[in-house]
């Protein structure tokens, strides 16, 4: 199976940096840490991918958490919906995912990221 990059070439990944002012952006990268889901910029598609039907790895359960995540975030999300210099995101952290509202940066160390996201020890 091909990685996800070279089966469709419009796929982009991000990473995220801190700015001096505790601002969290995302930018182009080889790494793929900041996954945009604001639906202004995938065009209406949903945070989390949703299933046609059930399996083994995404069962009933999984699939009702879905729809209720996805419902919640597109709230969030509407809440939001004048404001086009942040888009929500799911950071991939070193110590778990993260939802943040973000811009479109530089690099910095995770200790400034830990700080500016509130994450506690």
């Amino acid at each position: 199976m091909k990685p996800l990059q070279e089966k469709d070439e419009e796929f982009t990944t991000r990473d995220y940096t801190v700015t001096d002012g505790n601002t969290i952006v995302c930018y182009k990268s080889a790494h793929s840490n900041c996954v945009v889901v604001d639906t202004k910029v995938t065009g209406g598609a949903n945070a989390f991918l949703t299933a046609r039907e059930a399996t083994g790895a995404h069962d009933a359960d999984l699939m009702a958490c879905t729809d209720e995540i996805n419902r919640l975030l597109s709230e969030a999300m509407k809440k939001k919906q004048d404001d086009d210099s942040q888009h929500l995101s799911i950071l991939l952290t070193d110590r778990g995912p993260f939802l943040a509202w973000v811009h479109g940066g530089v690099e910095d160390d995770s200790a400034a990221v830990d700080r500016a996201l509130k994450i506690e020890n």
